[in-house]
């Protein structure tokens, strides 16, 4: 029973994925990937293990002042994102940039299904500048589990 629920639940990550038009990455742990917003990555420990870590980043915001513009307040970019393995899921937020009186708010540390992970928000790219028409903003991420 629990091996259907799990099929079923990569089955429904998966659709989703391709509903977006975003083919999930496969990925090891301890190695950065880069995606976009409504993209997924599978994290393994090794690229042939059966089960890894799923990482969907559901949005990306930016507010950081644009380059070669003076503002008063340089912003930040928040990465809001949604992990599971198996039938545990857990969503949050990364920050990088003037993000308030959390210090550590580009790393942030998960428990699921008796695993323990960091998931560090390396960057955001592209960083803004004046133009109005940028390409898509994507999150550099490290997870590793300890």
């Amino acid at each position: 029973m629990k091996t259907i629920l799990v099929i079923v639940g990569a089955i429904v990550l998966f659709s989703q994925c391709m509903r977006d038009g975003l083919t999930p990455k496969s990925v090891s742990l301890n190695q950065a990937t880069i995606l976009q917003a409504k993209q997924s990555a599978i994290l393994r420990t090794n690229i042939a293990a059966s089960n890894g870590l799923n990482i969907r980043v559901d949005s990306i915001q930016d507010s950081r002042c644009p380059k070669e513009v003076a503002c008063i307040w340089a912003g930040n970019a928040q990465v809001f994102f949604t992990t599971s393995k198996g039938q545990a899921v857990k969503s949050g937020t990364l920050c990088i940039g003037a993000c308030g009186q959390l210090k550590t708010a580009d790393t942030t540390q998960i428990e699921l299904s008796g695993m323990h992970y960091d998931i560090i928000l390396q960057r955001v790219d592209p960083y803004p500048t004046q133009t109005e028409n940028q390409p898509a903003k994507t999150a550099r991420l490290f997870v590793r589990a300890r």
